[in-house]
């Protein structure tokens, strides 16, 4: 071929993809941290001691939280057993725009030492959003 000049080479595969919708605004599930409520981070509990920890989350998105939401632990050096958050009933449906308290019964651990844990929101189909949050706690005996 001369110089300056270019030759369409036939390709094994080619095709148009449909366009991609781009998120400009308010995403469906999303959520908000505001503040603690229940046991403050750097409270110093006994061995095996109960406790309850909560936060205060505004849902930021444009959908109801719905049956199926729920808290999960995603992270940190312990998961304090006890209970997890979960939407239940209609009845607990957490509307767009508000705030709600999410609270859980957690139990520190047996041996002394410093231990966190972290929480995300899911949604019903165990996809994870908004803000995370966190316990941190002191066990000594």
């Amino acid at each position: 071929l001369p110089a300056g000049t270019f030759q369409l080479l036939p390709t094994s595969t080619f095709s148009i993809l449909p366009v991609q919708a781009t998120p400009t605004g308010a995403l469906c599930d999303n959520s908000a941290y505001i503040r603690d409520v229940g046991t403050p981070d750097g409270t110093v509990l006994k061995p095996g001691q109960a406790f309850a920890k909560g936060w205060l989350i505004q849902n930021i998105g444009t959908c109801n939280w719905k049956v199926g939401y729920h808290l999960v632990r995603v992270g940190g050096n312990t998961d304090f057993g006890g209970d997890t958050f979960s939407i239940r009933l209609p009845s607990q449906v957490v509307l767009a725009g508000t705030i709600v308290e999410v609270s859980i019964n957690l139990v520190a651990p047996k041996a002394p030492g410093t231990y966190e844990a972290r929480y995300q929101m899911y949604n019903d189909r165990d996809i994870p959003f908004g803000t995370g949050m966190t316990v941190a706690v002191e066990v000594r005996k």
